[in-house]
């Protein structure tokens, strides 16, 4: 089988739909960032509004009065403003630099809140996959890479390995 020769840095022809392409990308990227100014907006008016609520009802009856509908909301806020803020692009550009031809990643899930990492994918041999684990061991988004599952797959031809490692996921929230 002739391996499959593929160039994602090759110069494209371009063109004037480059330039038009990068129109709208830039304009839906300020979309986006105006969104997002807008709903730290609103998280900041709702919690004036919930200090102001639980202020009065803790001074009109003597209890402390909760709204979980607005709780609800801050928390699925936070929830999009922490995968907003996660560097997605540094994780993909370490697991690429690690790219060997003698593997192939298939399945990449990643768990944001454990910050953990899941590689799956076949290899040529089980020196393949050790190298494998060793780069990317050596990258600054992962850490504590290991094999969590393999098994032998004769009826792949000349991949002869399914992997699964799992790596802890390293990254600063900003």
């Amino acid at each position: 089988m002739k391996p499959l020769a593929m160039d994602f840095v090759a110069a494209s022809g371009g063109g004037r739909w480059g330039g038009l392409i990068l129109l709208i990308g830039l304009a839906l990227s300020i979309a986006t960032g105006a969104g997002y100014w807008r709903l730290l907006q609103d998280r900041l008016a709702l919690e004036q509004s919930l200090e102001l609520l639980s202020g009065k009802a803790a001074n009109g009856r003597g209890i402390k009065s909760t709204n979980t509908k607005l709780d609800d909301k801050m928390r699925a806020m936070d929830v999009v403003a922490e995968r907003i803020s996660v560097p997605w692009e540094r994780l993909f550009q370490d697991i690429e630099s690690c790219d060997t031809p003698d593997v192939a990643l298939l399945q990449f899930q990643p768990n944001i809140t454990q910050h953990q990492v899941t590689l799956m994918g076949e290899a040529r041999d089980r020196a393949s996959v050790e190298n494998y684990i060793r780069r990317l061991e050596r990258t600054p988004s992962l850490e504590g890479v290991h094999l969590a599952q393999h098994n032998q797959a004769p009826e792949s031809g000349p991949w002869a390995i399914r992997y699964a490692l799992t790596a802890k996921w390293t990254y600063e929230q900003p």
